[in-house]
């Protein structure tokens, strides 16, 4: 999904996170992270990164499309208290603001993974 394409959008913001999107984070990880994830989805980004040896605390999401995933809205309730917050959550910028928002809120280490010139916006 690039944010100047001009496609049909998938319903919800259904992207599942590519492995190319985590080569950099892994990267930087040190081995054995433990980690949640509360922007789910089907389990892509959990599956990359466990791959490589990292563990998931806590995986949910609004509408989970894997059975590991615990139904539940990232703003309902705080975060798992442990582990690192790596999330790639919806792109529609009505809910990634609120979403990034939250994540700070939450006082934890967070890897969110959107665009590169985020910090070159407003």
């Amino acid at each position: 999904m690039g944010k100047r394409s001009n496609y049909q959008r998938v319903a919800r913001d259904c992207y599942d996170t590519p492995y190319d999107a985590v080569i950099s984070p892994l990267e930087r990880l040190s081995d054995n992270t433990e980690f949640i994830e509360p922007c789910a989805g089907k389990s892509a980004l959990i599956s990359h990164l466990t791959q490589n040896g990292h563990k998931c605390l806590y995986a949910s999401d609004i509408y989970p499309r894997h059975e590991n995933i615990a139904i539940q809205c990232v703003f309902e309730r705080p975060f798992h208290p442990e582990g690192l917050i790596i999330t790639n959550p919806p792109w529609d910028r009505k809910i990634l603001h609120p979403v990034i928002e939250k994540v700070v809120a939450e006082d934890q280490i967070s890897w969110v993974l959107f665009d590169a010139d985020w910090p070159y916006t407003k």
